[in-house]
């Protein structure tokens, strides 16, 4: 996190690709286990449905802005 918001511009850049990256990964964690309503209420789908509404984004978003928000906000659920 400290990379994304107090990192010089290549590391901020550096950070926020990775973060594309592994939210997009997780969107995909996210329809296969979070799709079905047997599943609807696990850890992981509450975690994630928290950091997509703190982020205020759309979980299918593929905006890199906006896996940028929803992975800060992931990642600052994962730490709590």
């Amino acid at each position: 996190l400290d990379d994304l918001v107090n990192g010089n511009a290549s590391e901020m850049a550096a950070a926020q690709a990775t973060l594309v990256d592994i939210t997009s990964s997780i969107q995909t964690v996210y329809s296969v286990t979070c799709g079905g309503s047997s599943s609807s209420g696990s850890d992981i789908c509450k975690q994630i449905n928290t950091a997509v509404s703190q982020a205020g984004v759309d979980i299918q978003s593929t905006d890199p802005a906006d896996l940028v928000a929803l992975g800060v906000k992931l990642l600052e659920e994962w730490q709590n």
